[in-house]
């Protein structure tokens, strides 16, 4: 018995998919936020308070974009959560289901063997 379905598997790894490129966008962003302070700092002290004071580097726009990727990666990480443990619960469902339907089986095969043996003792008898 699969796990996933076709169509569960496949919206999966379209989730995956997002997900992945999301995640280099996100190491895209901390890369050039680590290069543009990288680059800050090579200057001297007078230079960088003038960039600071005309607000060139634009900071705080490069800090939220990286708090909005990473909110939504987490986003859809919890999507992909709640999917595979639906998939899971229903296909822990269906075992149990199956399961109980071979104890059925296996009880009446037992009555039956027994009945067997009672009869044929009665025959011998």
């Amino acid at each position: 018995m699969p796990l996933l379905t076709t169509e569960t598997s496949v919206a999966k790894n379209g989730v995956q998919n997002q997900l992945e490129e999301k995640i280099i966008q996100l190491y895209s962003k901390i890369l050039e936020y680590q290069i543009r302070i990288a680059r800050q700092y090579s200057r001297p002290a007078f230079f960088r308070l003038l960039r600071d004071c005309v607000v060139t580097d634009d900071w705080s726009n490069l800090h939220a974009s990286l708090q909005e990727l990473e909110a939504s990666i987490n986003q859809d990480l919890k999507a992909l959560d709640i999917s595979t443990l639906n998939q899971v619960s229903t296909t822990v469902s269906e075992l149990h289901e199956t399961m109980n339907a071979s104890f059925a089986l296996l009880k009446d095969t037992s009555s039956s063997v027994k009945a067997s043996r009672n009869l044929s003792v009665l025959l011998i008898a």
